[in-house]
């Protein structure tokens, strides 16, 4: 049988239950500040007016936790949310551990058709934004990083619609104290693009 090493380094990081203590707690907090988040947006005059697609849930949102994407722990809140085999429209919020909280916008099929002349003729005034553009590659990619995800500054449009479209504000850890902030004003940015 092999042995096993495990570097006298490695030792007093396997003794260590702290770390697990606080991400549970953590994790607790998060979850209910993403709910807070929900309650928010639903409360807000521009969200609350918005004529949403059939089927797209505008009233509960809905928030999971997972511990493996790409490795790593995650949380999800989406509010407003579409998700068929017809058409996506979806806001993302996402905390994934050890990279980065961000807010996306996800569109494909029917809703893309549907707002894609909105965002294109929008397009000056969103790539104002310090976001990041998926539109070709793997749709559910949620890292926000090349060859996926390009900056909106140096997307151009094509005249017909691609087959998904993601549009994502990434927000450092070290700017927690915005996240919220961020996410509601990125919400209202894209309503206010898609009711023009």
């Amino acid at each position: 049988m092999t042995k096993l090493h495990i570097p006298p380094e490695a030792i007093t990081t396997l003794q260590n239950t702290d770390f697990f203590s606080f991400k549970r707690q953590f994790t607790k907090e998060l979850i209910a500040y993403l709910g807070e988040m929900i309650t928010q947006l639903k409360a807000d005059p521009l969200v609350q007016a918005f004529t949403y697609p059939a089927g797209t849930d505008a009233t509960v949102g809905k928030i999971t936790k997972g511990e493996n994407y790409r490795g790593l722990p995650y949380v999800i809140a989406d509010f407003p949310r579409l998700f068929s085999p017809e058409s996506v429209m979806a806001y993302r919020v996402m905390f994934w551990w050890g990279h980065y909280f961000s807010c996306t916008w996800h569109f494909s099929g029917a809703a893309l058709q549907q707002y894609y002349p909105l965002i294109k003729s929008n397009w000056v005034a969103l790539q104002q934004e310090e976001a990041l553009v998926a539109r070709e590659g793997d749709e559910w990619q949620h890292a926000l990083e090349p060859p996926v995800y390009q900056p909106i500054q140096s997307t151009v449009l094509s005249a017909a619609p691609p087959s998904f479209l993601k549009i994502a504000i990434p927000v450092p850890f070290e700017a927690h104290e915005k996240w919220s902030a961020v996410a509601m004003a990125w919400a209202r940015t894209m309503l206010t693009v898609l009711q023009d």
